[in-house]
């Protein structure tokens, strides 16, 4: 993954923003008032004009972007906003905010405008009706799993999520936070009162 990413010019520049980014945030929890001549920002004012806006964003709940409570999701499950990891997961927070917010705010009100058109929900109804009522009968209830095939999923979904999340997420958050996120999305999904 690390060769794949060095291999991309505009993280590089991603990189550099997002460290000036950090150091104006850190600035301007120690009190240290931001503007274009901070030090930290001295170098970039496209940097620091991003920077500004990014702080503004996260202080001001009207212009909270769609992408905060993904973020939110995701430091929790993470586990980055405790301890010595929230720095990083500060650092995760811009990454996301600045690479996907605008994507995933477009792509989600494009789906849904495609989701309410009338053709759209006439097709949804008429899915759900031919898997509910497979050639206007009622669809018969298949046979009941055993404790035992429930017992081997849960195993199975167990050893999934504790190989493929560190896997893929390790590098990073840590490792020891892709295991403690995995044990945690393990016990959610088996939780027994939401099931």
């Amino acid at each position: 993954m690390e060769e794949f990413l060095g291999n991309i010019p505009v993280l590089d520049q991603l990189s550099v923003a997002g460290q000036n980014l950090i150091s104006a945030a850190t600035a301007q929890m120690n009190g240290v008032p931001l503007n274009n001549n901070s030090p930290e920002l001295s170098n970039d004012p496209i940097t620091a004009a991003e920077a500004q806006a990014e702080l503004n964003g996260w202080e001001d709940r009207e212009a909270e972007p769609f992408v905060k409570p993904i973020c939110d999701i995701f430091l929790e499950v993470f586990e980055l906003s405790k301890g010595t990891s929230w720095l990083r997961g500060r650092a995760v927070v811009v990454v996301l905010h600045q690479l996907l917010g605008g994507t995933i705010e477009r792509k989600v009100r494009d789906s849904a405008k495609g989701f309410a058109q009338e053709t759209n929900i006439l097709k949804y109804m008429e899915l759900i009706k031919d898997s509910m009522w497979p050639g206007g009968q009622m669809r018969q209830a298949g046979p009941p799993r055993t404790v035992a095939d429930k017992t081997r999923s849960r195993q199975e979904a167990g050893l999934i999520l504790a190989t493929l999340i560190p896997d893929m997420a390790g590098s990073v958050v840590g490792r020891a936070n892709a295991q403690a996120a995995s044990r945690k999305l393990f016990a959610v999904l088996n939780n027994q009162r939401l099931k």
